[in-house]
């Protein structure tokens, strides 16, 4: 599934599953990054 970017858009899922990010393009420059922040909670499982 892609997800469209738009400003100030959070992705949530389940990251113990096989994922990556698109190919992005923005244009140049330092302000025009993009930023990713991570947060974890819960408990991990081990799937045994």
């Amino acid at each position: 599934m892609a997800v469209p970017h738009r400003q100030n858009r959070a992705v949530i899922f389940n990251s113990d599953l096989f994922h990556a990010t698109d190919t992005i393009r923005f244009a140049e420059g330092y302000e025009n990054r993009r930023l990713n922040v991570t947060l974890l909670f819960g408990d991990r499982h081990d799937g045994r």
